[in-house]
């Protein structure tokens, strides 16, 4: 019997040995879970590798984990082994359980498919949620959780049911504004979806304050194409300048959509220049209505005109962007044509990059490139010489008292030129004429100062 009994007691240790890693594990992916809330990825991945390390296996804890490395960089190959992982064990409570699956089960395990690749299975996924949540299984949408509103919209973005995700993601926006339960990167991720709905459906000054909000709570790059949207949004609402500052941010953190962004930059460039640029008789087309090919015809067709126009003018007017005041009315009228075509080609151009159609491209293809660059710097000549229809006002106060700056320097070496009797800017007195260059050509600097100059007279 003492043997027995020791024997017994021998065995208690190991009992208890065996069963602390398991509830520490349980702790772990709890602190794992709070973190995740908090938005602390990181510190959060941590504990959870702790969590399935102490053997912890659920699908909630797997896809949290397998998200956590995805936002904090970990290799793709292991985000998908994790996902993979918990795509077994959520399938076990939709399509094996016994009618316990939660709306979060569904959205966890549709989002995880297309993390994995496989889309057709991600939108059958939400499907299958969507038709449980019409069916009464979740409630009514008035209901749910706040988190759960998330996740309704989140299904529903995934089948493409824009009124429900507007619906959904509309109570979860207003629920988490008021009372932060979730992590941060589900309101920056619903604010992005709901205004790309926005833009898609022509509500385009709710597109601009949903993308705009978006992009304070997350960084670009966890919003792939975010910035693309806004600077669309504002190109619609036609807000030139501040689409041509989100252009120039998408050129910057977005490579795959530089070439794009630089293109439609230089277009909100000569746009807002439009009031002065256009022909006011002939107002802009709506082009909405416009497909690529007709997008594409018209780019082709004003090009023509502008080539056109371009023959009849002074090669001195094209490659300085301005006329003299002296100008014969024939060039004043061919000039004018010319810029009100420019700016019908930058509306085009804007409108199909705002597609999402490869400008780039098509430009080079069709030798469009030097006509889609913009004329928005001012000409580096004495502000009397320019053509009385370009007024300086029209280029930003900024570029105005760059023009001043150095106007004054060039009005400063005069001076010391006049004082000193050296008219070659070197210091020396000049003692002869200026030595000819070897091409043949004037040495003298170009009042214009511009360079890298296109077939249509514009700058590169």
């Amino acid at each position: 019997m003492a043997i027995l009994m020791s024997g017994w007691f021998a065995v208690v240790p190991l009992a208890v040995s065996q069963k602390a890693p398991a509830a520490d594990a349980q702790a772990a992916a709890r602190r794992g879970h709070d973190l995740y809330v908090q938005g602390d990825y990181a510190q959060a991945l941590v504990e959870f590798d702790r969590a399935l390390a102490g053997g912890v296996g659920d699908g909630h804890t797997l896809y949290r984990a397998a998200h956590c490395q995805q936002l904090t960089g970990k290799e793709l190959s292991l985000v998908r082994q994790t996902m993979t992982r918990s795509i077994g064990a959520l399938d076990k409570i939709i399509n094996l359980g016994k009618g316990e699956a939660t709306l979060i089960d569904y959205a966890y395990l549709s989002a995880a498919y297309a993390v994995i690749g496989d889309r057709n299975t991600a939108r059958q996924t939400a499907a299958s949620g969507i038709k449980a949540y019409r069916e009464g299984r979740f409630g009514n949408l008035a209901d749910l959780s706040i988190e759960d509103t998330y996740h309704l919209g989140r299904l529903a973005a995934e089948t493409g049911d824009a009124g429900l995700q507007v619906e959904a993601y509309g109570r979860f926006i207003e629920g988490a504004q008021a009372s932060p339960v979730s992590p941060p990167d589900q309101l920056g991720g619903a604010l992005a979806d709901i205004g790309a709905v926005h833009l898609a459906q022509g509500r385009f000054e709710e597109a601009r304050e949903a993308l705009a909000r978006a992009l304070e709570l997350m960084p670009p790059s966890r919003l792939p194409g975010t910035r693309f949207a806004l600077a669309v949004a504002l190109f619609r609402l036609g807000r030139y300048k501040k689409s041509e500052l989100e252009w120039e941010r998408v050129r910057l953190e977005d490579p795959l959509r530089e070439a794009q962004a630089g293109y439609a930059r230089q277009a909100m460039q000569t746009l807002a220049q439009k009031d002065v640029l256009l022909d006011e008789s002939n107002p802009l087309p709506n082009l909405l209505s416009f497909t690529q090919d007709d997008l594409e015809q018209r780019m082709l067709s004003i090009a023509v005109e502008m080539a056109q126009a371009a023959a009849g003018l002074p090669a001195e007017a094209l490659r300085r962007g301005y006329l003299r005041r002296r100008a014969e009315p024939e060039d004043r009228a061919a000039m004018h044509r010319f810029r009100d075509l420019k700016v019908r080609l930058a509306y085009a151009a804007a409108e199909y990059v705002a597609r999402g159609y490869q400008i780039r491209e098509f430009a080079f293809a069709n030798g469009l490139q030097g006509g889609l660059t913009a004329w928005h710097r001012l000409p580096n000549i004495d502000e009397a010489f320019i053509e009385g229809d370009i007024p300086t006002s029209i280029v930003g106060k900024d570029l105005v008292a760059e023009y001043e700056k150095r106007a004054a320097r060039r009005a400063a070496r005069r001076e010391q030129r006049q004082a000193t009797g050296d008219h070659t800017g070197t210091g020396k007195k000049n003692e002869g004429k200026k030595k000819p260059r070897a091409d043949g050509k004037d040495s003298g600097e170009s009042p214009g100062g511009n360079a890298g100059l296109s077939a249509f007279g514009d700058r590169n």
